[in-house]
């Protein structure tokens, strides 16, 4: 029912029968215009001493296992958990 009810509000039939993504195709040209992404170790790190818990999509290529390994460096006491056959971001249902 979950998967159901996200492709409906994802996806859009066409006349025609062909499905498409619906979406509004501005939302890619505003996250341009933000500019580039800010560095986010020195928030990250500053939670070093409060309880952390990384969940990550084994099949992620987003949140890599390079990039755990460098929060591991700066966070070394978070607790990790990895969701097989997930992408990027495992559901928490």
């Amino acid at each position: 029912d979950f998967w159901r009810l996200f492709a409906r509000r994802t996806f859009r039939q066409e006349a025609d029968g062909r499905w498409r993504l619906d979406y509004d195709p501005g939302i890619g040209r505003a996250l341009l215009e933000v500019g580039p992404a800010p560095d986010l170790w020195g928030p990250f790190a500053s939670l070093a001493p409060i309880p952390t818990l990384v969940v990550r999509g084994a099949i992620s290529d987003l949140l890599t296992p390079p990039i755990i390994e460098k929060m591991r460096g700066v966070h070394p006491s978070f607790a990790y958990c990895e969701v097989a056959d997930v992408g990027h971001a495992p559901t928490l249902t």
